[in-house]
């Protein structure tokens, strides 16, 4: 616990000068402190409570701060997580539909160069009836 001191006066010259503190619980020593002493005493002794009741104000309000921080940090981060999560979900959903055209794509190229391949031969072959086969290669 604090314990207040104040200077003894000396007898010698008047003035105060440092003798060592001496506690006020002391009776005959409290008998020599001049009045200003008592009242700086006293007006010292009520700023160490207040500073030690504003220490315990700010120490309860930053404890409570923190730990409403904290939990914001804790709810917010789980809110993150499942944003997270859905946003993964979302980005497998979207690279299967990737490959999936890209599947159909080269589907699509495969039929047309079937189709193209079929047209040519179709081509041929009305060609060929449209020539007289005397004229054609492979007649003779």
């Amino acid at each position: 616990m604090f314990q207040n001191f104040c200077f003894k006066q000396s007898s010698k010259l008047g003035s105060l000068s440092v003798s060592g503190p001496v506690p006020l619980a002391e009776s005959s020593l409290f008998s020599f402190l001049s009045a200003e002493c008592k009242q700086v005493l006293e007006s010292s002794s009520l700023a160490v409570s207040r500073s030690q009741l504003l220490r315990e104000n700010i120490r309860s309000l930053l404890t409570g701060a923190i730990t409403r921080q904290n939990a914001a940090h804790r709810s917010g981060s789980v809110a993150m997580k499942r944003r997270l999560q859905a946003s993964e979900g979302e980005l497998v959903r979207l690279q299967r539909s990737g490959l999936q055209l890209l599947k159909d794509l080269r589907g699509k190229t495969a039929s047309a160069q079937v189709d193209a391949s079929v047209v040519r031969m179709r081509r041929e072959q009305v060609d060929k009836r449209a020539v007289p086969a005397f004229l054609q290669w492979g007649a003779c």
